[in-house]
């Protein structure tokens, strides 16, 4: 477990998750913005947008839960 607790605390992790929560949450709004123009492609940028912020959540709702000091 040591592995995991030390991978949750570094810098790197912590940029690469920043990285990931903004770029789906621009390519989410994209896709409401698309799906309020009723252009095409709205349900590939809604469950790409949508499933990165639930994995980012999964990630981050573990590292609070077993990791946090």
């Amino acid at each position: 477990m040591s592995q995991f607790q030390q991978l949750f605390q570094s810098a790197a992790y912590h940029r690469f998750m920043k990285k990931i929560f903004w770029s789906s949450l621009c390519v989410l709004v994209v896709g409401v913005i698309f799906w309020f123009m009723h252009w095409p492609g709205v349900l590939t940028l809604v469950i790409v947008g949508g499933s990165c912020l639930i994995i980012r959540m999964i990630f981050f709702l573990i590292e609070k839960l077993f990791f946090h000091e």
